[in-house]
């Protein structure tokens, strides 16, 4: 997993629990309309229909309880046919669109908008059949929001209208809508962006005006100058918002659109909510090395670091966050005079530890990325290699010696000298980061050392860094690369074709018997980017594998290659949980005691039933005990519950995902993803809202004591024991 910001992770950052269907059987014939009575002791419980989604089945007791006289039931049948994902199931999703009971109809949209690639023209018609209808202003507002994840021509037609509606909730939707469309690929029209525009300093709702300025930090700016000028303006009275959600948006939305001065943003560092300044920064970056304002920004950088020793020490927590978030610029902006002396003098004052206050985890972070910024504009990892003030282990700093080895330019037969030493180290992350280093360089020994690492590095971690670097590498030689491989010759730039198959076929092998879920998507993309038809035999079994996100990546890679698929039916899911497991998972709360202090979990049992009594059982067996925070990006999330540290272990097993209608606002809990149905031990906790994971990520709980602690933990904080409380 999980949600990192690699291609692969942005794939699914994007996609979450929503995934392609070409493997669909043929539909059943819809039930019988309801017939109003009172419901009948026979019927299915909602905790056996949710146990048929768990293992994922179009069985007839779902279908059948779509005719039940109880609108409970019916809701149920049809979450759970939603769950899916399953195009077989959409005349019924579409029938129940019509229900006269608004939870199954609000459950029906839920289930048509996450066809969004199986069958998007029919699933959009369906929905805005349904919408031309509807009377109910909550529904109607869930239905704009699917209808933006569809992203056809006719479902973004529907936006402008909603846009001006009188109800809050369906204005606010149209602008998710818009988001959802953008995070498809679609460029809405500009005439659509400046109306979303106009509602972020208007609407009377912050709720509106925060989906406005989500969908902006969505889209790319709009071509013509006129209008992103008009679009950047509205984002920057954003800024003076009273929400300060509705501010960080908007600069979040700045790091996008031009139409801000330096001078405001710079004043936006200063929101005295802290994730309002971590975007504002990002944006500041962007617009200070466009505009050749680095001089600007060096006087920032020294502005936050005066503000983060105030105290004589590091200041934990939010400026701390801040100013990491400062330090994180392009390497060509690191190489300015201005950056590097005040990244120099930062990395002096933070080394000078007060005799009378011992040096700190926290101090040990700041000073090893302000040696990281250095090093960028060096072009070498020359500070990193002792950073830390002895608080951050070894591993750690070669970890930052790769980044800044792949982030620099030139030196490439250099640089590839200093990878390899970092490929032969004992830790998997530097491993990892040192592979995707010599993906980034184009020279024979690169390649011939991420064969080598495919072939010998049994690490999974490894394996799906090495095919990741493997991926973009050949994307860089795309035509040439592609046709090499088809040819299976060795072009002239040292890409040989049979090495290359050689070992992404043994790399196969590694994550086959494994089943290690992202491996297997993973591998099956960089084939295809590859164009290595010669593989699809080798995938050919995949295309009937239990999970759904790996069934259809090998579906695609078999029919580009022309190979027909295998019979037979798909696998069933591991572990599914049955009825009376679903019906027993625990209602209460999990306490984690970290490093920070506690942090208190109000679980969802009743949206997330089944992610809730897994998450509760790993939690009883001790399994969080002593496993860290792994990942840590300001303003967005923290996420942990990896055994491995690095983001790609779990339990040993994976669970399927419980699409629902809650919202990632601040504090909520969701299960990091791979893909569809790819949960595992890994959860994420949202420093602010995020609107684009809604109906993405499972949501299965919200802090509701202890966001204070989560607002410090860096990467490396410890779970120290996490414990359920009825």
């Amino acid at each position: 997993m999980k949600l990192r910001l690699t291609p692969l992770a942005l794939l699914a950052l994007l996609a979450g629990c929503s995934s392609p269907a070409t493997d669909a059987p043929s539909a059943p014939s819809p039930p019988s309309a309801p017939v109003a009575s009172a419901p009948s002791s026979s019927e299915p419980s909602r905790s056996v229909l949710l146990a048929e989604a768990d293992a994922r089945r179009l069985s007839p007791t779902l279908t059948a309880a779509l005719a039940s006289p109880d609108a409970e039931t019916r809701a149920a049948s049809t979450l759970s046919l939603g769950r899916l994902h399953d195009p077989a199931a959409f005349p019924l999703l579409a029938r129940a669109l019509r229900d006269p009971a608004p939870e199954v109809r609000d459950a029906a949209s839920l289930g048509v908008g996450a066809l969004e690639d199986a069958a998007p023209d029919a699933a959009s018609a369906a929905l805005l059949g349904a919408l031309a209808t509807e009377a109910d202003p909550a529904i109607r507002a869930h239905q704009l929001f699917d209808l933006g994840r569809l992203a056809t021509d006719e479902a973004l037609a529907a936006l402008p209208a909603a846009l001006a509606s009188e109800h809050p909730v369906e204005r606010e939707a149209a602008c998710l809508g818009l988001a959802n469309a953008a995070l498809r690929g679609r460029v809405p029209d500009a005439s659509l962006l400046r109306r979303a525009a106009t509602r972020i300093p208007d609407d009377a709702s912050s709720r509106v005006r925060l989906a406005c300025a989500h969908a902006l930090s969505r889209v790319a700016p709009a071509p013509d100058p006129a209008d992103a000028t008009a679009i950047g303006d509205e984002l920057a009275r954003g800024l003076d918002d009273a929400d300060a959600d509705v501010r960080a948006m908007s600069a979040r939305a700045l790091a996008r659109h031009p139409g801000s001065s330096l001078a405001r943003l710079t004043a936006a560092t200063e929101d005295p909510d802290w994730t309002v300044a971590v975007h504002a920064l990002r944006a500041l970056a962007r617009r200070a090395h466009a505009d050749h304002a680095e001089p600007a920004y060096a006087a920032q950088i020294r502005a936050l670091l005066d503000r983060l020793l105030a105290s004589g020490d590091v200041a934990p927590g939010p400026p701390l966050h801040v100013f990491l978030t400062a330090l994180d610029v392009p390497a060509p902006m690191a190489r300015h005079g201005a950056i590097h002396t005040v990244a120099a003098d930062a990395l002096a004052r933070l080394a000078a530890v007060p005799p009378d206050v011992p040096a700190t985890r926290d101090r040990g972070l700041a000073h090893c990325a302000v040696a990281r910024l250095v090093d960028l504009g060096r072009g070498w990892p020359a500070r990193v290699d002792t950073c830390g003030l002895e608080q951050v282990a070894d591993h750690e700093r070669q970890v930052l010696a790769a980044e800044v080895l792949t982030a620099v330019e030139g030196s490439e037969a250099q640089r590839g000298v200093y990878l390899q030493r970092l490929l032969r180290h004992e830790h998997a992350r530097v491993r990892q980061a040192a592979v995707t280093g010599m993906g980034a360089l184009d020279t024979r020994e690169a390649l011939a050392a991420l064969l080598a690492t495919l072939r010998d590095d049994e690490d999974a971690g490894v394996t799906n860094a090495a095919l990741e670097a493997l991926r973009a590498a050949g994307s860089r030689r795309a035509s040439r690369l592609a046709a090499m491989v088809l040819a299976g010759d060795t072009a002239d730039d040292g890409w040989p074709a049979a090495a290359v198959l050689a070992a992404l076929r043994t790399a196969l092998a590694r994550v086959r018997a494994a089943d290690d879920l992202e491996g297997l998507v993973t591998w099956i993309a960089t084939a295809r980017e590859l164009s290595a038809r010669e593989l699809a035999s080798d995938a050919r079994p995949l295309a009937r594998h239990a999970n759904l996100a790996v069934r259809r990546a090998a579906l695609e890679l078999l029919a580009e290659a022309g190979v027909a698929p295998p019979d037979g039916e798909p696998a069933a899911p591991p572990r599914p949980l049955d009825a009376p497991s679903i019906a027993a998972a625990p209602q209460g709360r999990v306490v984690l005691d970290t490093d920070r202090g506690e942090v208190v979990i109000e679980l969802w049992t009743d949206r997330a039933p089944t992610t809730v009594a897994r998450f509760v059982e790993l939690v009883r067996a001790g399994f969080y005990d002593g496993l860290t925070f792994h990942r840590v990006v300001p303003a967005f999330v923290v996420q942990g519950g990896d055994p491995r540290g690095d983001g790609y272990g779990g339990p040993g097993w994976s669970q399927r995902c419980e699409d629902h209608r809650a919202t990632y606002d601040r504090g909520v809990v969701g299960m990091a993803l791979a893909g569809r149905d790819t949960g595992g031990s890994q959860f994420f906790i949202t420093h602010s809202p995020q609107p684009h994971l809604d109906a993405r990520y499972t949501a299965f709980g919200r802090v509701t004591s202890g966001m204070d602690a989560v607002d410090r933990i860096q990467p490396g904080d410890h779970i120290r024991r996490a414990r359920f409380e009825q």
